[in-house]
């Protein structure tokens, strides 16, 4: 009897054991998990900025050559940006004989679907899946700007590019990139006006004393919460890069 009562002993240890084992394999399996979706949001950020610093530098390019900022267009085989000032290929950003850029889609990876669909902003939630590129928004003390853009003249408006709805770890992750705090572990959020769901895209003019504001003051590139649901473009989480400071 002693010894099968030792038998059982160790058996119960041996699975005791094993359960223990199996708790800290799962356990170590969930911490991978997440430390895979962080590398992956940091892998997207990175991709992101990447993209738009492209795009300024064929902006940067086109200017070197002479193309004046009213003349650049993005138009492009995805996304009709049609600029009469652009007399030709050569002061088109997506194309060979201009920055020669091409323009690749944003990956859908990046961005939350469920966001743009929740808004009741139908002009710009349809915009999700794409570069966007406004006529009239300012940034706040970035170029002729001040605080809340209050010098009204088309010269307040800069020249920039929107990827609207990211998903909010890709966001943080942009902001931690480029050297932005996120407040409380949460990316700035402003309110008001940030994208006009009735503007038109980029077409060469500037608007005189009817742009928009972003209140991130002297920040040309950042990730931002838009906490204003009854303004446009409602609530969600946009990444903007100035592109050209006016």
């Amino acid at each position: 009897m002693t010894e099968r009562g030792n038998v059982m002993f160790y058996i119960l240890i041996a699975v005791a054991l094993l359960a223990a084992l199996i708790f800290a394999v799962a356990q170590s399996g969930r911490g991978n998990i997440q430390q895979v979706s962080e590398e992956k949001a940091r892998l997207y950020a990175t991709e992101i900025i990447q993209s738009t610093g492209t795009m300024a530098n064929g902006v940067a390019q086109l200017r070197l050559r002479g193309v004046r900022d009213t003349e650049i267009s993005f138009d492009n085989p995805s996304v009709p940006y049609p600029n009469a000032n652009c007399a030709d290929d050569t002061c088109k950003l997506f194309h060979p004989a201009g920055a020669g850029l091409t323009y690749a889609a944003p990956d859908m990876q990046w961005l939350d679907e469920s966001a743009a669909s929740a808004t009741g902003f139908g002009v710009v939630g349809g915009m999700i899946g794409q570069w966007y590129f406004p006529y009239n928004t300012c940034v706040w003390q970035v170029g002729a700007g001040g605080d809340n853009c209050h010098a009204d003249n088309s010269d307040n408006t800069e020249l920039m590019v929107w990827l609207p709805w990211v998903k909010r770890e890709v966001c943080l992750q942009i902001n931690q990139l480029l050297g932005i705090p996120n407040p409380g572990g949460e990316p700035p959020s402003i309110g008001g006006t940030m994208i006009n769901n009735t503007a038109p895209k980029f077409a060469g003019t500037y608007p005189t004393g009817a742009h928009v504001h972003v209140q991130m003051p002297t920040i040309t590139a950042a990730c931002v919460y838009h906490g204003s649901a009854p303004a446009s473009p409602g609530l969600g989480y946009f990444y903007y890069k100035v592109l050209i400071v006016r």
